[in-house]
């Protein structure tokens, strides 16, 4: 959606969905991860 290109504008990385989300924290090594709704997406922090 739009919101891609503003959280990666703000150096965080775009993740669509929860799962998504989820997916890119483990893949990364993270043990956690913050998500900021929006009600249409979510955006997780490293």
């Amino acid at each position: 959606p739009e919101l891609r290109g503003m959280v990666e504008d703000m150096k965080m990385t775009y993740a669509p969905d929860i799962p998504s989300a989820l997916a890119l924290a483990r893949s990364w090594g993270k043990e956690s991860l913050a998500v900021i709704p929006d009600g249409v997406s979510v955006i997780p922090r490293a």
